[in-house]
């Protein structure tokens, strides 16, 4: 396999590995975080899906975890290479499911512009979802070449705000 999952947490900020989690994402890798914001704890799950991964099954594992997350009562984010093009949700039938199966638990994609641009496309796979308040989000689209996709970022506005 290729790809992997990582996230950077401000040594300043609170956090555990959450091992608890409810379904694995068949071929992709995935990485749950819990980490503590202003006293507040918050999930964070970070998943890179396989390309040849079957979006259906994805789905099917994801509604399993946003079940699970809505449950917890946590406020929590989704974020990774999810290999999925957003841009596609009004064309294909397999990425309209993926987005309804969020909205389905009142989430908020955060990322609108495409994550990888080539001379011949444009996709939007780099996803982050929550069910945080808009007002306290400033998402973003690092524009560098470090790799053939763009970084993308959440600062998540508190007393002092936080970059995630």
């Amino acid at each position: 396999m290729a790809g992997g999952v990582g996230i950077y947490i401000n040594n300043s900020l609170s956090y555990q590995l959450r091992n608890d989690k409810p379904t694995t994402f068949g071929k992709s890798e995935s990485l749950w975080v819990e980490v503590c914001i202003c006293n507040k704890k918050c999930v964070i799950v970070v998943i890179h899906r396989h390309p040849n991964n079957d979006i259906q099954s994805f789905t099917h594992n994801l509604s399993e975890t946003l079940h699970y997350l809505s449950n917890s009562k946590l406020p929590f984010l989704i974020c990774g290479d999810i290999n999925i093009n957003l841009l596609q949700q009004d064309i294909v039938l397999s990425v309209s499911n993926y987005v309804n199966t969020y909205n389905s638990y009142n989430c908020l994609e955060l990322i609108t512009k495409p994550t990888m641009i080539t001379t011949t496309s444009r996709t939007l796979i780099d996803h982050i979802y929550t069910n945080l308040p808009a007002r306290k989000l400033t998402p973003g689209i690092l524009i560098n070449d470090l790799s053939d996709h763009l970084p993308v970022f959440l600062s998540i506005k508190s007393k002092t705000s936080i970059t995630l």
